[in-house]
């Protein structure tokens, strides 16, 4: 009788754990499953984060080589200015040293407050402007 009880209570006790792990496996399987649908998230935010940079980094790859060949084309547009500019000044004096007087009066050209602004060569970010 007492081995009868004795195996009963033991039953009842494998009974009762195995529920208890049995709820405990079904709540790690739903929270793995909550885990997996988070990390699947995270991935194509991590996917989306990637191709964007990727995108950014052409674009300013893009500029970078734009600002370069503009760069360069306007350092060689004021050289040349400079140069011209240096030449009409050295011409100024090579008349002035002709010139038995010294009574020579030069007008610099002077620009008008009226620009007309032409078309830019670009809709956004950047371009050129002719103000004539």
């Amino acid at each position: 009788n007492d081995l009868l009880e004795e195996i009963s209570n033991f039953e009842r006790a494998c009974e009762e754990a195995k529920q208890t792990l049995e709820a405990e496996i079904q709540s790690y399987t739903a929270r793995m499953s909550d885990e997996h649908t988070k990390l699947a998230d995270a991935t194509s935010g991590e996917n989306t984060a990637a191709e964007q940079g990727q995108m950014k980094a052409r674009e300013h790859s893009e500029l970078k080589s734009s600002m370069l060949q503009t760069r360069t084309s306007c350092s060689a547009k004021l050289r040349s200015l400079e140069a011209e500019t240096c030449a009409l000044k050295k011409i100024r004096g090579e008349l002035n040293k002709m010139e038995s007087t010294n009574h020579l009066f030069y007008q610099d050209c002077e620009v008008a407050e009226n620009w007309e602004e032409g078309e830019c060569s670009a809709s956004c970010g950047g371009g050129l402007q002719q103000l004539t």
